[in-house]
């Protein structure tokens, strides 16, 4: 419906069309009028508030536009342009609408000079106060979007008032204009704007991409959208025939339906680019938006190309925990190895290698210095065990990053080099180890290890160990033998035995190569925890080879095979006159007993750690006694009544 405006008058000031004077021109208020003064069909002009005939004067207004001659497309947004010229004016004003053929507004007028125009009744354009002023003539500009496909004719409906600035309603010129401009229907389409991507995960693949755009403003041409991976190398050439004809399995569909909306999609792990290739990480892509059109409309599609690339990215995944190893004797990288702990995921990643570095290089040494290493200078460990331990050996012949022998007594630091898979990841990590590693020669290792429990005292004087002299004693300044409950034993290690007290330990002398040497404990002997050793505690008896620091230079440990428990055997009452003699046969043990005071008689042999080897009751003064198949120390109770009597003997 369109509207009348009467004219009001408010003291001195009034309103001729819209245009708002005061009696003293150069303080001019002209703010613009309202709607309904574009001269459209069934509207008013200037001439309902101004005196005069509409396009009397020798004025000459217009509306251009660069709407192609071929006509607008829909949902495309134009510069319009409105003009008024009339020699010996200073003062203009206008007002546009825009309709189709049957009188209704269509499109979306947009003001683009805010200080010189504004928007009125929604669908009207006019002036502002600063927008009127000019000399002889005065130009506007705006712009105006193209509304969806349908409307054919767009008709620019335009009044301009050329005022002589007197104050009054009388002698201002009044023009009125047109502009026709048809619909392109042909090239018409529905296209996408703002298309932005982000990198959003880390899985190396199409999953990783997100992808945004706007949605046309107009859909009514378009059956769906299509999102396309290209490659950046091949994205100047692909244009919409390229894009009609890329088969459904490379390309993302996201459905209409919110037009002018953001559309946001995440592709898929199996997603690929235009080509069929896997998305994937290091390849610069453009994303495209194919706009593809309804059935009957297939030359309506549209395609935009996002202004920028993007190139997924992963972060190189590395290894942790680096640890280096002193394993052998022989002088040379053998006695090195190495662990570390492989990442959780290993898709970054070709192969591990690992790299020797002098601790005095260390500091310098960098990613660029060890890719340009020869292959002989480090040793490779494949993937495919991630998330877990790597052992890594080195041969007698294995160099350091500089080319040389790896040997004893130099400090080094072990660096280990993650190659990039060159796919989901192009940049090479380099991780060190925390602590250095010197490889050392072991003082010489001793042999059979034992201790025994060889008397009641109920302290260390209960104990004796015997163990092999290393045979060549050469690389030894002195043993040191220790006892370390059987809790503590499967941790206790060279550096612990290395840090113990001189109360926690017996000294043994060297210059008895291969001959066994015995060790007595005594009453205030200790064992590794600086406790007195007691009975019925569980030890486990370690030999520590001290290095003369010569020949060798690091310590060597040896632990005992068995256990060893102090035991007590306690008098309840004694025997008088009695006394024990033994005879060995093979395997079984006659006992002799003289003096005894009853003839009934319990006689039971014990191991040396109190466990029962065989019983007998026996009222004879002699009597046989089987014994156990191994060699050793045993203990052999006598008893009758409350009393008891224990001898040990050796078997």
């Amino acid at each position: 419906m369109k509207r009348l405006v009467p004219i009001f008058f408010f003291g001195s000031i009034f309103l001729i069309s819209g245009v708002l004077f005061e009696q003293n021109i150069s303080n001019s208020n002209t703010t613009g009028p309202t709607g309904g003064y574009s001269n459209a069909p069934g509207e008013n002009n200037c001439t309902s508030c101004h005196s005069g005939t509409l396009n009397s004067g020798s004025g000459t207004p217009s509306i251009t536009s660069n709407i192609p001659a071929s006509g607008y497309i829909g949902g495309e947004t134009y510069t319009i342009t409105a003009s008024i010229a009339e020699s010996g004016v200073t003062k203009f004003g206008f007002q546009v609408s825009v309709e189709n053929q049957s009188n209704s507004n269509i499109g979306s007028l947009i003001v683009t000079n805010s200080t010189q125009t504004k928007i009125v009744s929604t669908n009207y354009i006019t002036h502002q106060s600063a927008g009127t002023p000019g000399n002889n003539s005065k130009t506007w500009t705006f712009n105006w979007k193209a509304p969806c496909a349908g409307q054919d004719t767009a008709i620019f409906y335009g009044t301009f008032n050329a005022t002589n600035s007197s104050g009054t309603n009388a002698g201002d010129k009044i023009y009125a204009t047109t502009l026709k401009v048809g619909e392109n229907v042909i090239n018409s389409s529905d296209s996408v704007s703002t298309i932005t991507m982000a990198d959003i995960a880390d899985n190396y693949n199409g999953s990783d991409l997100r992808v945004q755009f706007k949605a046309a403003d107009c859909e009514t041409k378009t059956n769906q959208y299509r999102i396309m991976v290209v490659k950046q190398s091949s994205a100047s050439s692909f244009d919409s025939t390229a894009a009609g004809q890329v088969v459904s399995a490379n390309y993302r569909v996201v459905t209409t339906g919110s037009a002018g909306a953001t559309k946001t999609t995440t592709l898929s792990f199996s997603a690929t680019d235009v080509d069929g290739d896997a998305i994937q990480n290091n390849t610069p892509y453009k994303v495209f938006v194919y706009s593809a059109a309804n059935t009957n409309l297939v030359n309506r599609s549209a395609l935009v190309e996002s202004l920028t690339s993007i190139t997924l990215t992963s972060p190189m995944e590395t290894v942790s925990n680096i640890k280096g190893f002193d394993i052998d004797d022989q002088g040379n990288g053998s006695d090195l190895e190495v662990t570390f702990n492989s990442p959780l995921k290993e898709a970054t990643v070709a192969e591990y290698r690992t790299i020797v570095v002098k601790s005095s290089a260390a500091a310098t040494f960098t990613s660029t210095a060890a890719n340009a290493l020869s292959s002989n200078r480090y040793v490779v460990t494949s993937t495919g065990n991630p998330g877990n331990l790597q052992t890594v050996n080195f041969t007698s012949t294995a160099m350091d990053s500089d080319g040389d022998p790896i040997i004893v007594n130099v400090p080094y630091t072990i660096f280990v080099l993650s190659k990039a898979d060159g796919i989901n990841s192009i940049k090479d990590t380099l991780q060190k180890s925390l602590t250095d590693i010197t490889l050392g020669l072991h003082a010489a290792e001793v042999s059979s290890v034992t201790g025994v429990d060889i008397s009641n005292n109920a302290n260390g004087t209960d104990l004796e160990v015997t163990f092999q002299a290393a045979a060549d004693e050469t690389s030894v300044a002195e043993y040191r033998v220790i006892a370390v409950k059987v809790a503590n034993a499967p941790a206790f290690g060279v550096s612990d035995a290395n840090n113990l007290t001189s109360a926690q330990y017996v000294v043994e002398n060297v210059g008895s190569s291969m001959s066994t040497i015995t060790t007595f404990f005594n009453s205030t002997s200790q064992d590794s925890d600086g406790d007195l050793l007691v009975e019925n505690e569980p030890y486990k008896v370690f030999v520590l080879s001290i290095s003369d620091g010569t020949v060798a230079t690091l310590n060597s440990l040896v632990e005992s095979a068995d256990t060893v428990t102090l035991v007590g055997w306690t008098t309840v009452g004694e025997l008088a006159n009695v006394d024990l003699s033994f005879k060995q046969y093979y395997s079984r043990l006659r006992v002799e007993v003289s003096g005894q005071e009853s003839t009934s008689l319990s006689c039971t042999v014990y191991g040396i750690n109190g466990q029962l080897i065989s019983q007998k009751v026996h009222s004879e003064k002699q009597f046989w006694i089987n014994l156990p198949s191994e060699h050793g120390i045993y203990l052999v109770e006598l008893k009758t009544g409350q009393k008891r009597w224990v001898k040990k003997f050796t078997f």
